[in-house]
């Protein structure tokens, strides 16, 4: 019992030292220049930059002699911390740096950096100017291998850059715009040949109401998948496009971060892949589609592997490892031809939110060639044709996965015929079995980078992170009622990371990195009197005079609440003092104590007589799934009336 007293300081110390330095270390969660507080602080007027008109010949026919789905073009600028924008002090001593810009006909703005830096305790935002729109915070977590990066989409004329910086920090972060672009307003240009629907503007709540968000019930079973599914936005020497990709396992399972999508992406302009952006777990929580845009957890950078127009395949690299908390998902494929009876597909179209489409009927090879609407023929046999079911696809769309109902991938979206209310959709995918071989060379093909040891296989099955170890589990008492607001801590000596049961008593970490040592310990110090009665003193003095033994480990346990290794009158007297009120706490023992579900007493009897633990340890080489189970024990109450709950 001393080894748990000594456990249990440790951990709560750890606490007290992980928070303060959290809390000091932590970014700002809200634009300064959207607070009421600060509003007197801040000039009327910020310095701004004008960007010029967007020229809609030009643009018409630059799309026309092009398939990508592109949404905005390029203004340059040069703007940054040192050569434009407005600097503020706060009453509090940090320092706000604020750009505004302004379109005069474009539908949305985008800014590119070429050099972003954000040292840790600053923060990045770029809003709209009545705060409805709001992105960010970006920190230090957002720092990229070639300090390139991108903000946006916001809707509309006017966006507010603004880096907010504690004043002993100063002067070392670097935000310099090179480029925003204009996102334009594609009904102001002739309609071209009905191959990808979009409306007159992108980004959230603007794609078709006729798509069903990712978690509603088309999308349960696939709550695996969508974490493999990303909104790309695609930036060229030209502008800005958006597609949709797919993060790909391999076969050696390794988690390379390969993404998926469409090579008309980019096709027939000049792609600058170190500035491409994926955002993954860009949806709503739940069902219904959420009045305030959510978050999206994004990275930039990425390198050509391969890429083919015959079935409009492109295949990237991520340039940065993919952090934990992203909690991805790599998605299996089948290499072989595949005509499934259903087929699915999940998208982000018009870049909006992660949504669902399906088809309950057979995916069909196309016989003959397609041609589109920019000139390009693809060649016989090359595509399947899925007919919705449920659902469509808008620009945005392409590049998305064509799913068997085991959630592999068969083909990616290249365009199709849709209508606005989504009957009688089809979507057109270039073949994964096609592509397999490709042009037969490494820069022409999938199965160099996803089969480099050339393995004997044709599917391999989706995968959790490689690099990530999953904890979770159950508190429950011994008659099996979960232990609800117990706090987890599970920590490597370096990182203490809590976590907090549900009423059911089920706890989840996030991700953590494999390749550690891990202690995992519970803790709850809440009411100590909690449970605790006459009946229990009763029934402990019963115990100690052989009259009626108590007939579990656990129930002894929980009678010692002196941490003595014995129970004896002195547990009584404590336990008199706590139900009389003289005392709010017991001498030798928190409000509850636990012990890992998995270790079994010798001798239910004399449980003080073992060294029974009160924490999981994990091994440094320990990745993958557990689930760690604890009994927990009420201290003082031996017949078991404690509301677990309290």
């Amino acid at each position: 019992m001393i080894r748990y007293c000594i456990l249990l300081l440790t951990f709560c110390l750890s606490i007290c030292l992980f928070l303060p330095a959290t809390a000091q270390d932590y970014p700002s969660l809200r634009p300064a220049g959207l607070e009421a507080s600060f509003a007197s602080v801040f000039p009327a007027e910020l310095s701004k930059v004008q960007l010029p008109q967007i020229e809609y010949d030009k643009v018409k026919l630059e799309d026309q002699n092009s398939g990508m789905p592109r949404i905005a073009v390029p203004a340059k600028v040069q703007a940054g911390l040192t050569n434009g924008g407005t600097w503020t002090s706060l009453p509090n001593g940090d320092l706000v740096w604020q750009l505004a810009i302004e379109s005069r006909n474009g539908l949305g703005l985008m800014a590119l950096y070429e050099a972003f830096f954000i040292p840790k305790g600053a923060s990045l935002f770029m809003y709209s100017p009545d705060g409805k729109q709001v992105l960010g915070p970006y920190t230090h977590r957002d720092n990229t291998k070639n300090s390139r990066f991108m903000t946006g989409l916001i809707q509309g004329q006017t966006a507010i850059i603004e880096y907010r910086v504690p004043a002993a920090i100063k002067g070392q972060g670097a935000i310099q715009l090179f480029r925003v672009d204009q996102v334009y307003d594609p009904t102001v240009l002739s309609p071209l040949e009905g191959t990808i629907a979009g409306g007159n503007s992108r980004g959230f709540g603007t794609s078709n109401n006729c798509h069903e968000n990712i978690n509603c019930d088309l999308g349960l079973a696939f709550q695996k998948e969508k974490r493999g599914i990303v909104r790309v936005i695609v930036v060229v020497e030209e502008g800005i496009g958006i597609c949709s990709g797919n993060l790909l396992n391999n076969t050696r399972k390794d988690g390379t971060p390969y993404i998926l999508t469409g090579f008309h992406c980019m096709d027939g302009f000049t792609p600058l892949y170190d500035m491409w952006r994926f955002d993954f777990n860009y949806e709503t929580g739940s069902c219904d589609n959420p009045t305030a845009e959510p978050g999206a957890q994004a990275l930039t950078g990425s390198v050509f592997r391969a890429g083919r127009q015959e079935s409009d395949f492109l295949l990237l690299e991520l340039t940065d490892t993919i952090p934990l908390n992203y909690n991805p998902y790599f998605l299996g494929w089948n290499s072989q031809s595949s005509e499934p009876d259903t087929s699915y597909c999940i998208h982000h179209p018009n870049a909006d939110i992660k949504k669902i489409g399906v088809s309950y009927e057979p995916v069909d090879i196309i016989n003959g060639s397609l041609n589109w609407n920019n000139g390009v023929t693809t060649p016989r046999n090359h595509h399947y044709e899925m007919i919705y079911s449920e659902g469509s696809f808008e620009v945005g769309s392409s590049g998305s996965a064509l799913l068997d109902p085991e959630g592999l991938v068969i083909g990616q979206l290249n365009g199709g015929q849709v209508n606005e209310n989504c009957a009688g959709t089809k979507g057109w995918f270039g073949r994964f079995n096609v592509s397999w071989e490709g042009g037969g060379t490494m820069g022409t093909s999938l199965k160099y980078w996803l089969n480099p040891d050339t393995l004997a296989q044709d599917t391999i099955h989706g995968m959790e992170n490689p690099n990530a170890l999953f904890v979770s589990g159950y508190v429950y008492t011994e008659e099996d009622f979960g232990v609800g607001n117990v706090l987890m801590g599970i920590g490597d000596g370096e990182e203490l990371y809590l976590a907090t049961t549900d009423s059911t008593g089920y706890y989840e970490f996030l991700p953590l990195p494999a390749g550690k040592e891990y202690t995992l310990l519970p803790a709850k110090t809440s009411n100590t009197v909690n449970g605790v009665s006459v009946l229990d003193i009763i029934q402990v003095r019963r115990h100690i005079l052989g009259l009626a033994e108590l007939d579990s480990p656990y129930k002894i346990i929980a009678a010692d609440v002196d941490s003595n290794g014995m129970v004896t009158t002195l547990d009584i007297i404590h336990m008199q003092r706590l139900t009389l009120g003289l005392v709010e706490e017991l001498p030798g023992v928190p409000s509850w104590q636990f012990i890992p579900e998995d270790f079994n007493f010798q001798n239910n009897t004399m449980p003080f007589s073992e060294d029974y633990p009160i924490a999981y340890i994990l091994a440094e080489t320990a990745n993958g799934k557990f689930e760690l189970n604890f009994v927990g024990i009420k201290s003082g109450d031996v017949n078991l009336t404690a509301d677990p709950i309290e």
